[in-house]
């Protein structure tokens, strides 16, 4: 089977996502093709900006879960990490709004929305999720490379002298598979899922799409499964830095 959709092109962006989603199907193509060994120049691969077989790798996974016609019927929308603002903030205020109760939520970050080289979106995002999300009672958990993310919430929190703190955790390696998870324990079907398609930080143009619990469950997958998957991929295993190392990636399925 294959990926198949059609983008209606009507303006710059849509173009910008026509060239993002054909260039991801071509990366999902080329991983099949070249199992289960696959051999990619590194070094080339980090200069032109070429998502690594690894993230393709994860995403099979999880498109195999949701199922490839499910897939692409989710909505595509384009992040651009030129612009200050981000997805993330008008989806949450949109989703929820006032009908959660901020203590039942449990947000979590495995993703670059608190991308240190754009500060001026960064400190919007760390102003939303400290005024809008921690001050209110909300739980969030972020894993990132950026040892630098706690400093910024502690001076934020100190001033404001209330509100919960972030569970911050940094990670020696890139997280293959990019999501944030806001989760609503009064209402597990309204949780909701954000997921970015492989990418590198050599490019501002980002693929983003999102599906609520209870769509996972439409597509008779369980959620707490699919996270799982998700979860199983901010840390690398010791077998995947070793083939890593010798520029390989391994894909049997």
């Amino acid at each position: 089977m294959a990926l198949n959709r059609v983008i209606n092109i009507s303006s710059p962006d849509d173009e910008y996502i026509d060239k993002l989603w054909r260039n991801f199907v071509g990366h999902y193509d080329y991983v099949i093709k070249s199992r289960p060994v696959i051999k990619y120049p590194d070094r080339e691969f980090r200069e032109q900006g070429v998502p690594k077989p690894w993230q393709t790798i994860a995403w099979r996974r999880v498109i195999r879960k949701l199922g490839e016609e499910n897939f692409c019927k989710l909505p595509l929308e384009l992040n651009y990490l030129g612009y200050d603002k981000v997805l993330f903030e008008d989806h949450f205020i949109k989703h929820f709004g006032n009908n959660a109760n901020p203590e039942d939520l449990r947000v979590t970050f495995a993703c670059g929305y608190f991308w240190k080289h754009s500060p001026n979106r960064r400190g919007k995002m760390l102003d939303f999720v400290v005024n809008n999300i921690l001050k209110k009672g909300t739980k969030v958990e972020i894993w990132t490379q950026d040892d630098t993310l706690e400093k910024d919430f502690v001076e934020r929190l100190d001033n404001s002298k209330e509100g919960n703190k972030p569970d911050i955790n940094v990670v020696d390696e890139r997280i293959d598979l990019h999501f944030t998870l806001v989760e609503d324990k009064n209402a597990l079907e309204n949780s909701l899922i954000l997921l970015e398609l492989p990418h590198t930080e050599a490019h501002y143009f980002r693929l983003e799409t999102y599906l609520t619990y209870g769509e996972l469950k439409k597509f008779n997958c369980k959620p707490d499964k699919f996270v799982k998957i998700l979860r199983s991929y901010i840390n690398q295993g010791l077998f995947k830095r070793l083939c890593s190392k010798h520029d390989r990636a391994i894909y049997f399925a």
